[in-house]
């Protein structure tokens, strides 16, 4: 952590500290939360087998993980009851805010990253990028665990602490769905083995920081953090927040509310070499030193703890992150957030993340995609309305009883036989009854990508799909209150393009072939139950078989597709350095039907499976 800004020569293991205690005062908490975030982290990550740069990147991050609250300074933290829709929407900024103040202040890049991404869920239902599954960065997975665990065991000006054992049990229930499975397992086995001394660890940081925490921090300090106005880090546009971070296990409660407005960004005309226009400078390489020693917090945590050397099965168990090639929300809309448009046609919407933000922004959304299972997510956040409890309690009745005979035998390629039947009855019963159809099969996948969330040493873990579904359809965002001429399709991409009337296309391509892994991997299941059958030869990048074997094919393609948008007037084309195509083949290829105004990029090569994300505006002339 020796890139952090020092002061007055103090060592930055101090100012750190002391920060991260100003940022606890803030926030409220009765106790040093961040400290304790930053203990457990550290010995969590060692038990993990990650190096020690690493760790110390890790704990960085979780000791100024809500810098971007502190720079933001909302009054409504205080509030004693739930927030309302507009608060939480404004709250979702701060992840963003607090990775462009961390640039600020010299912290390394993998520690930006992780103050980005801490609070990205397991099943995608995070903020600010809705990063799913082993793409978010293992660090990221970890500081969400822990701050999960350390938020209950907090008092909170809406609640009081919980006690531990109700804290554990809810810590457990967020496996698979706001956490990783096994990061969750080896958390409930370090907080196992070294329960008393991590209790004794807290009550003396506690004593020992009362006067730090309790009461204002000096006002004497020579470090600042609130220096420029908090709307100078916007990445150009918020997004709904979820519920606070003390129920991380439950998909975030989205209600309809106007979304606030930055001041616009005047972004520069540049290749798709140039800098990031919406990344924080790159600091000088992380120096190699000595572990940070936040009141010694291995010494007092890393009992039993395994080195990496003498790690077992452990060290293996975590997946690595595969390319992070999916939607980057974040990113997405600070571009979007710059173009005027009023109608805009998605050709591969995927998750319907954007679909479902732009839907918040009053826009005109025409949301399509060839695979059944992704068109059907744009259907369900375009017009799907929400279960009722009694539709939810008839949906789920019987739906763990086998019948005579499974309608969808497929099934047991991916699942158990108890969870395939589930799966084949919760079908039949949405296909009886169009009004729930969309709704009840996109919170099916959910529930089954939460089944295959686990394997051989994690099914301890596993919960009932029904109690899923249920928390799932609970928490679900409602449907917005929406342009009424928003659509969604299932056509192939050329045919989509050719008749739609819209004046932006938003096109996040496909990568080719050496995006199949990760999430996108675990979607292949999907088609198959959404159709009750394998599925048929699709369109273009639609499935595994059809995808192109040489960058010549590959950009024929995208030049066929370029083509039938001819008649729409603006473009926005997002890609990213992995495949048969590189940032700039794209880009040239666009050029050859009409000019690039500019082009924005992401860098997040810091991390595994980290690219370099761009988005090319064009516009015909």
């Amino acid at each position: 952590m020796g890139n952090l800004k020092t002061a007055a020569g103090r060592p930055a293991e101090e100012i750190i500290t002391k920060l991260a205690q100003h940022i606890d005062y803030f926030n409220k908490y009765s106790t040093p939360h961040s400290i304790q975030m930053a203990q457990i982290a550290a010995t969590l990550s060692t038990r993990l087998g990650l190096l020690r740069l690493d760790i110390e990147a890790i704990v960085e991050a979780a000791l100024l993980h809500d810098i971007g609250l502190y720079e933001m300074a909302p009054a409504y933290l205080s509030n004693p009851g739930p927030l309302s829709a507009e608060q939480r929407m404004d709250l979702w900024r701060h992840s963003i805010i607090g990775e462009q103040a961390m640039a600020k202040r010299g912290a390394s890049r993998h520690s930006q990253l992780l103050v980005r991404w801490h609070h990205e869920q397991w099943n995608g239902a995070g903020y600010p990028d809705m990063l799913s599954f082993e793409e978010i960065p293992i660090g990221a997975r970890v500081l969400h665990a822990v701050e999960t665990y350390c938020a209950l065991l907090a008092n909170r000006p809406y609640r009081s602490a919980l006690e531990p054992d109700r804290a554990l049990e809810l810590l457990r229930a967020s496996a698979g769905v706001g956490c990783d499975p096994f990061v969750i397992r080896e958390l409930l086995a370090l907080l196992k083995d070294t329960g008393s001394q991590t209790a004794e660890a807290r009550s003396a940081i506690a004593a020992s920081t009362a006067a730090g925490v309790s009461e204002a921090p000096a006002a004497t300090e020579t470090f600042s953090v609130n220096e420029p106005s908090a709307t100078m880090y916007l990445e150009a546009g918020t997004t709904a927040e979820s519920a606070p971070s003390v129920q991380p296990w439950a998909a975030p409660v989205i209600e309809p509310a106007p979304v606030p407005t930055p001041a616009p960004e005047t972004a520069a005309s540049v290749e798709p070499q140039a800098a990031d226009v919406f990344s924080p400078p790159q600091p000088a390489p992380v120096q190699a030193e000595p572990p940070f020693n936040a009141s010694q917090s291995q010494t007092e945590m890393s009992s039993g703890a395994p080195q990496p050397e003498a790690l077992g099965e452990a060290s293996r168990g975590w997946l690595p992150s595969p390319f992070i090639t999916g939607s980057l929300l974040g990113f997405q809309v600070s571009v979007l957030r710059q173009i005027d448009f009023k109608t805009v046609a998605i050709p591969f919407c995927g998750w319907a993340d954007l679909v479902w933000y732009l839907a918040a922004l009053s826009k005109q959304v025409l949301s399509n995609d060839p695979r059944p299972w992704a068109a059907l997510a744009g259907r369900a956040e375009i017009a799907a309305e929400g279960l009722s409890e009694e539709q939810i309690f008839r949906i789920l009745q019987d739906t763990y009883i086998p019948g005579v005979r499974m309608s969808n035998p497929e099934l047991r390629r991916w699942f158990g036989e108890a969870d395939a039947w589930w799966m084949d009855n919760l079908r039949r019963k949405a296909m009886e009854d169009p009004t729930i159809q969309d709704q009840t099969l996109l919170l099916g996948m959910r529930a089954g990508d939460y089944a295959q969330s686990f394997g051989d040493s994690t099914c301890d873990l596993k919960r009932p799909l029904t109690v899923i579904f249920r928390e799932l359809a609970t928490h679900s965002h409602a449907r917005l209150g929406a342009h009424p001429y928003n659509r969604a399709y299932n056509l192939p991409v050329q045919q989509f393009l050719r008749d739609a009337r819209a004046d932006m296309m938003y096109m996040n391509l496909p990568a080719g072939q050496a995006d199949f892994c990760g999430p996108l991997a675990r979607s292949s299941w999907h088609d198959t139950w959404i159709l009750g059958r394998a599925p048929d030869a699709l369109d273009d990048f639609s499935r595994l078989a059809t995808l192109p074997q040489s960058k010549k094919t590959y950009l024929e393609m995208v030049d066929r597709m370029l083509s039938s948008a001819s008649r729409i007037r603006k473009w926005a084309v997002e890609c990213r350095d992995i495949g048969l195509a590189s940032a700039r083949d794209i880009s040239d290829l666009i050029k050859t039907h009409r000019p690039i105004q500019a082009t924005y990029s992401k860098d997040l090569t810091e991390v595994p499976g980290g690219l370099r994300n761009y988005i090319m505006i064009s516009e015909s002339t």
